[in-house]
């Protein structure tokens, strides 16, 4: 069962110029299926990174799911040192960052490209009802991630207090609203109609791009 993140995306998400030089072995890919809307890039040290959405097209006021994933292609295990590498910064799963992920997202209004995503700013997005709590990682200073043979299952290493060291490396994301403001004075309001924009990440420098719409 893939993680159901339960929190904000962090209202001030400051992002910077891509960074050069990542080693990607492939440029990204874009595909449809079953209307799904996903894109996906294999880097050069044998990992996959994928965003996917259930919909290319959506209603304003209407949920958005998102899932992103990191996929070992290998078919041994692949000890990924963390690399601290983030191709954009800022990037989240939720209120508390990305926790025990390697990857994060951000959603822009607007239709960019990697080229020119530094140029935009993150929107805020809230998750309704959800009440910000103390954020609290399963390991402290990860310094490795070890996934398993052809798997998105990896054990992280790094100091815990005894607790749960291997995860998936997939988080699903619903997000209904733009949220303007802060905690505790938010103001909702729906997607605005048009085209929106969402950047994947992870640490070890890939990027992907994918768009939906929002209709009336």
């Amino acid at each position: 069962m893939k993680f159901k993140i339960q929190a904000l995306i962090g209202a001030f998400l400051v992002l910077t110029a891509l960074a050069a030089g990542c080693g990607h072995t492939s440029t990204p890919t874009t595909s449809y299926f079953n209307n799904v809307n996903s894109a996906q890039i294999k880097s050069g040290n044998g990992l996959n990174l994928s965003v996917s959405l259930d919909a290319k097209t959506y209603q304003s006021g209407n949920a958005i799911n998102i899932v992103i994933t990191e996929y070992n292609t290998l078919s041994k295990t692949n000890k990924r040192p963390a690399a601290d590498k983030w191709p954009i910064k800022g990037l989240s799963d939720g209120i508390c960052g990305v926790e025990d992920f390697p990857f994060g997202i951000a959603i822009f209004q607007g239709d960019y490209t990697a080229n020119n995503i530094s140029m935009g700013a993150p929107i805020p997005i809230e998750i309704p009802g959800v009440i910000p709590q103390g954020c609290m990682p399963s390991v402290f200073n990860v310094t490795a991630y070890n996934f398993k043979a052809s798997s998105d299952i990896a054990k992280l290493d790094g100091d815990t207090l005894g607790g749960i060291t291997t995860f998936e490396m997939s988080a699903e994301i619903p997000v209904w609203n733009i949220s303007p403001g802060s905690h505790p004075t938010i103001i909702e309001h729906a997607f605005e109609p048009g085209v929106y924009t969402i950047v994947a990440g992870d640490e070890w420098g890939a990027l992907v791009v994918l768009h939906f719409t929002v209709t009336n």
